[in-house]
């Protein structure tokens, strides 16, 4: 059997920010599966895909992990004005927001000090209707979403002895963002082919918004680190709970 050769293509998390890379999920698979990352990209958006999947034609890996989503699904208007306006053309699509991509677009729930707020009030839900709805379009319609997704289904066609695990976008203690990133796997899941080598994990079934499992209101702790870690090896030995 060939040794493990693993991708990693995601936010912010596969470089285990707030946690150190040596604890993150990314490494801590590699461990359980004795394995090898050869390749590594973090704060990947959807619309960049097609450039990153270069990778698993160049280095051919036994599995690709992609955890997608989290810059994209976003409660804040702010966040989907631009991806409208980008899908408009109106912005150069490959311009990318500074510093850490899952927190850019949320900074609508903390307040000028980074505290979070209270939880959003309940008239809220219209907002996150109106966005849900607003991110189904795009990512149905506008052409830098079809094709990431046109790219990625190809390339897992392609690469039939590659396994593609996919994590849905992770949750959060905002729970307008968090309904959103829910959404946004949901809505992730059913744009993926649903091909032999396809696998997916809902880190929302796995990870519930708990403060045990958060360094900071957005980003996972070790203790969630590991935790996909573990859910990660059982797909790729069989055991797969959240498979397909």
């Amino acid at each position: 059997m060939k040794h493990p050769e693993i991708i990693l293509l995601g936010g912010c998390h596969v470089a285990g920010y707030l946690v150190g890379q040596e604890n993150s999920f990314a490494t801590k698979l590699s461990g359980l599966l004795q394995g090898t990352i050869v390749g590594q990209v973090a704060r990947v958006r959807v619309v960049d895909l097609p450039e990153h999947l270069k990778l698993v034609e160049e280095k051919q890996p036994t599995h690709v992990v992609l955890q997608l989503g989290n810059h994209e699904f976003s409660a804040s208007l702010q966040t989907m004005l631009r991806q409208l306006t980008r899908a408009l053309g109106r912005v150069p699509a490959a311009r990318k927001p500074k510093g850490n991509s899952d927190k850019a677009g949320s900074l609508s729930n903390h307040s000028a000090r980074g505290q979070l707020l209270p939880p959003p009030h309940r008239f809220d839900s219209l907002r996150i209707v109106s966005l849900s709805i607003l991110s189904a379009l795009l990512w149905v319609f506008a052409k830098q979403f079809r094709n990431s997704m046109r790219a990625l289904n190809a390339c897992m066609l392609q690469h039939p002895d590659t396994t593609f695990i996919f994590l849905s976008p992770f949750p959060c203690q905002a729970a307008a963002d968090n309904a959103m990133r829910d959404f946004g796997g949901w809505l992730l899941r059913h744009r993926v082919a649903a091909l032999p080598n396809r696998y997916w994990l809902d880190s929302h079934q796995l990870l519930h918004p708990d403060r045990e499992l958060f360094s900071d209101p957005w980003h996972l702790n070790d203790q969630a680190h590991t935790a996909l870690a573990y859910s990660l090896a059982g797909i790729l030995h069989g055991n797969a709970a959240y498979a397909h």
